[in-house]
């Protein structure tokens, strides 16, 4: 919260635009991998990646880090909705407090959160048509693929607004 309020923006979200390209690249580099060999990783492994994906999430208020852990953490999918609902739920509940009572969180802001739901919504339910009709392997490169572009834009267009 404290680095939202006094650090500039482009240097976060240029920041964020690498950590996004990292988790793709890992996307990637887990498809590759046979499920049979694609291991979690080791305690530590997991222990650095929870960590950092608790600080980068805190930090950004983006899940992205978070469905990376939590996907390394379970292999059933049900488990793996479950917690990622049960995570985000509790995130935002903090987050809206914190947020909200530091100033972060303006009225303003709050109108356009609530302009932008149907959108949000609407992303919902193609998502889940889609689920019912990719496979697994299909929607997860999808997924990198747009997050790999997601990152890229936002890297080019932080870098162009600091100079």
């Amino acid at each position: 919260t404290l680095l939202l309020k006094n650090l500039d923006t482009a240097v976060l979200k240029i920041i964020f635009g690498f950590a996004i390209l990292l988790i793709s690249a890992d996307i990637f580099v887990r498809l590759k991998v046979k499920p049979e060999n694609n291991s979690k990783g080791s305690k530590l492994t997991l222990t650095i990646i929870g960590i950092i994906s608790g600080v980068l999430s805190g930090l950004f208020g983006v899940g992205a880090f978070l469905v990376a852990y939590i996907n390394r953490m379970t292999n059933d999918p049900g488990a793996f909705r479950a917690n990622l609902c049960i995570v985000f739920m509790t995130e935002n509940l903090f987050r809206i407090i914190i947020y909200s009572v530091t100033g972060i969180l303006t009225l303003s802001i709050l109108k356009q959160a609530i302009i932008l739901i149907p959108f949000m919504l609407f992303g919902l339910f193609i998502g889940v048509i889609l689920s019912k009709r990719l496979n697994e392997h299909t929607a997860k490169k999808i997924v990198a693929s747009l997050l790999i572009v997601s990152g890229l834009i936002l890297i080019i267009t932080n870098v162009m607004f600091l100079f």
